[in-house]
């Protein structure tokens, strides 16, 4: 039985074609967009890549910068959860430089949402890194990002980003192995 991924990827690929056929540059970013999220979803972190990389070439065509904000973090995000896998340095690197393009993209459109979840994905990459390469100096760069997502997650009063930049934050004190000031943040 095929499984609800398999089913989604073929009627996006039937939607991209028609998309192409009637020249329409948005829905075809839309579709690309869509079946790299699903590739993501699935573990296949090369296939994803593949989607993300050509729905950011129409977006920058169209010079739609939300998307290609959007784009970025889908890059990037893909390669940070392949660098947990593969415990590659490369894939962090280029999950960070995503996430540098994305937060310079944020900053130049005044996008404070896409801001914060860019600092907070820099963040996480050099945290991660700590940990895996057991890199500790990493922790330092990686509060550097959190307590400046923080500051505006909470100018903004975004309290969903609040929440995951504080959990990020009592996890760098925890596996520093500052148990106590890791619960100030994770309680």
């Amino acid at each position: 039985k095929m499984s609800n991924y398999s089913k989604a990827i073929i009627y996006y690929n039937d939607a991209l074609e028609i998309a192409k056929e009637a020249k329409n540059k948005d829905d075809e970013g839309i579709c690309l967009t869509n079946i790299g999220i699903i590739y993501l979803e699935m573990g296949r972190h090369d296939n994803a890549l593949e989607y993300f990389e050509k729905a950011l070439l129409i977006d920058k065509q169209l010079r739609n910068n939300i998307d290609i904000a959007k784009d970025l973090d889908n890059l990037g995000v893909t390669y940070r959860r392949k660098g947990l896998i593969t415990a590659k340095k490369e894939d962090f690197y280029k999950a960070r430089n995503y996430f540098i393009q994305c937060l310079d993209l944020a900053k130049n459109i005044g996008d404070k949402k896409i801001e914060i979840n860019a600092l907070n994905n820099i963040g996480s990459v050099f945290a991660e890194e700590a940990s895996i390469f057991s890199e500790k100096e990493k922790y330092v760069e990686a509060m550097k990002y959190f307590e400046s997502a923080l500051k505006m997650a909470e100018k903004t009063q975004d309290l969903r980003e609040m929440g995951i930049v504080l959990t990020n934050i009592g996890f760098v004190y925890y596996n520093q192995g500052n148990y106590e000031k890791s619960l100030k943040y994770l309680d």
